[in-house]
C-alpha cells in the first residue's frame, strides 16, 4: 500500500504542517510489530488474515490478496484460482514471521499440501520484481501494484478456497506518548487509508 499512501501523505502533510519532518520505513508486517514495541516507530501500518489481529490497533479495511506473476500465465488467465492449486507453482514469499507466511503454511498444511517457495524476500520491490519476470508468483493486493497492473507489467488472480482477505490496520506505539505531529500522521492515515480502499 505504500506506493499509493507515500505520495499522498507526504504532499498532504507537507501542506498542512511543513515543520514536520516524516520518516517512513518499509517492511513486513513481523518487522514494523517488533520496532512498533520498542518504541522505534510511532505508527505503523500492517496486514493481518483472517481472523489474526492485535490489540490496540485500529482497522483500516479489509483488500484481497492475489496471486500476482508475470502476464500471460496460464495459472493467471482466469479470475481465479483455487488454493489447492498453488503447490504447482514457484513461490517468492516472505519469511517467518510474516503474516501472509503463517497463513499460506497453516493452510497448506490443513490441505495437505507442499507449497514450492523457491525464494524467501524481505520486500515488496523484490516481490514485484520477481513475479514481474515470470520466474515466480507472489500474492499481495491488487491495489498494492495496480500502476504495474495497468502498464501490463503484472497479471492477478483472485484467490479462492480459501479466500486470502488481508485487513490493514494501524498499530500506534504504546511505549510512549504520541508527539501531536505523529497523531496528525496517524489521523491523515486513516482518511487517506479509506479513500484508497474504497476504490
Amino acid at each position: 500500500m505504500s506506493r499509493q499512501l507515500l505520495p499522498r501523505l507526504f504532499a498532504d502533510i507537507q501542506k498542512r504542517a511543513p515543520a514536520v519532518r516524516l520518516l517512513v520505513v518499509e517492511g513486513f508486517t513481523g518487522a514494523l510489530e517488533k520496532q512498533l514495541a520498542a518504541g522505534d516507530l510511532d505508527l505503523a501500518v500492517m496486514n493481518r488474515y483472517n481472523s489474526e489481529s492485535a490489540g490496540g490497533e485500529d482497522t483500516l479495511g479489509q483488500v484481497e490478496t492475489m496471486l500476482i506473476g508475470k502476464p500471460g500465465a496460464y495459472v493467471l488467465s482466469g479470475k481465479e484460482v483455487d488454493f489447492s492449486k498453488l503447490d504447482m507453482l514457484p513461490l517468492v514469499v516472505p519469511p517467518w514471521p510474516d503474516g501472509l507466511r503463517v497463513f499460506l503454511d497453516r493452510e497448506a498444511k490443513a490441505r495437505k499440501l507442499k507449497l514450492n517457495i523457491r525464494l524467501e524476500v524481505n520486500t515488496i520491490s523484490a516481490l514485484t520484481r520477481i513475479a514481474a519476470s515470470g520466474d515466480a508468483f507472489t500474492f499481495l493486493p491488487a491495489v498494492a501494484v495496480l500502476d504495474d497492473i495497468n502498464s501490463g507489467r503484472l497479471a492477478v488472480s483472485k484467490i479462492v478456497n480459501p479466500a486470502m482477505v488481508r485487513t490493514i490496520a494501524l498499530g500506534l506505539s504504546q511505549r510512549h506518548p504520541l508527539s501531536r505531529a505523529a497523531r496528525l500522521v496517524a489521523l491523515r492515515v486513516r482518511e487517506m487509508m479509506a479513500e484508497l480502499l474504497a476504490v
